[in-house]
C-alpha cells in the first residue's frame, strides 16, 4: 500500500513525501502538512494511509466521493451506484486499518477515522471551488 507512493521518494524529508503523495491522490491541501491538522483526531500521514487504501480497495472511489460531497441532494436514487460504492469501500477499509485495529475501542476509532477522511473531502471539495 504505502510502498506505491514511496517508490523514488525515500530521499525527501516526510513533509515533501506526504506534500508529493497527497498531490499524485489529488487530495490537495487538505492533509498536505506535516504531523497531525487542527480538529483532526488522526495524523495527516494516518488518513493519506487511510484514503490510498481506500483508492486501492476501489480505484476512482476518492473522486466519487468528492464527487459526492459536492452535490447538493447526494441521496438521490440516481447515485445510488456511487453511494454503494463508497460505503461498500469504508466499511472493508477502515476497519483493516492498522491503528484502527490496534485501538482500544476499534468501532470508535473508525468513526474517528471515518470523520477525518470527511474533513479532508470537504477540504478538497472547498479548495477545488476556489482555485482558478
Amino acid at each position: 500500500m504505502g510502498q506505491k507512493l514511496t517508490s523514488g521518494l525515500q530521499s525527501r524529508s516526510g513533509s515533501q513525501y506526504l506534500l508529493l503523495s497527497v498531490r499524485r491522490l489529488g487530495c490537495g491541501p487538505a492533509i498536505a502538512r506535516q504531523g497531525n491538522s487542527v480538529g483532526t483526531f488522526y495524523t495527516d500521514e494516518q488518513i493519506l494511509e487511510a484514503i490510498t487504501a481506500l483508492e486501492s480497495y476501489s480505484p476512482g472511489v476518492w473522486e466519487i466521493m468528492k464527487k459526492m460531497a459536492a452535490i447538493a441532494e447526494p441521496d438521490l436514487e440516481i447515485y445510488e451506484k456511487e453511494q454503494t460504492a463508497i460505503v461498500r469501500a469504508l466499511t472493508v477499509v477502515l476497519p483493516k486499518m492498522p491503528f484502527v485495529g490496534q485501538a482500544e475501542k476499534p468501532h470508535e476509532a473508525e468513526n474517528l477515522l471515518l470523520i477525518d477522511v470527511r474533513k479532508a473531502i470537504r477540504e478538497a471539495v472547498d479548495t477545488n471551488k476556489v482555485a482558478p
